[in-house]
């Protein structure tokens, strides 16, 4: 009795296991989380988020309250950035949230020096992203 019951469990495992396999490779092969968007739906996104940064005086102006709003939408909006369009546009649009996410959470920055400086380098990453955009658009 114990011998059929242990196959019976036997057999109830082997096939929700050849079930998972399956479905696993269904899902691999359809290649749904390697898709990547047109460039016109992600500019959308890119516009939405690109928007929540304030301007350094905003930023000032705001303080605390306003960073932690800012930090929290970045956390909330900037999933929809990856993947982007093209592969060419993953570093610099990572690096750019890396950045746009360290302006909020440090703020507000004193070092009138540092804060300049953050803005100038997520102010480069924006062009090249557009640039890349640009590029994506002439092939």
């Amino acid at each position: 009795m114990q011998a059929r019951a242990y196959a019976g469990v036997v057999a109830r495992r082997t096939v929700l296991f050849a079930l998972v396999a399956a479905l696993a490779v269904v899902g691999t092969s359809c290649g749904d989380g390697d898709e990547r968007p047109s460039d016109a739906a992600w500019q959308s996104d890119w516009a939405t988020v690109s928007a929540l940064v304030p301007t350094e005086q905003a930023l000032i102006d705001g303080g605390r309250e306003l960073c932690d709003a800012v930090l929290a939408d970045l956390h909330e909006q900037t999933p929809a950035l990856l993947p982007t369009p093209s592969e060419l546009l993953d570093d610099p649009v990572r690096q750019w949230i890396e950045h746009a996410e360290a302006i909020a959470f440090e703020c507000p920055i004193d070092n009138t020096e540092a804060r300049t400086s953050r803005y100038h380098e997520l102010s480069i990453l924006s062009a090249e992203i557009s640039a890349g955009l640009a590029a994506d658009a002439e092939v």
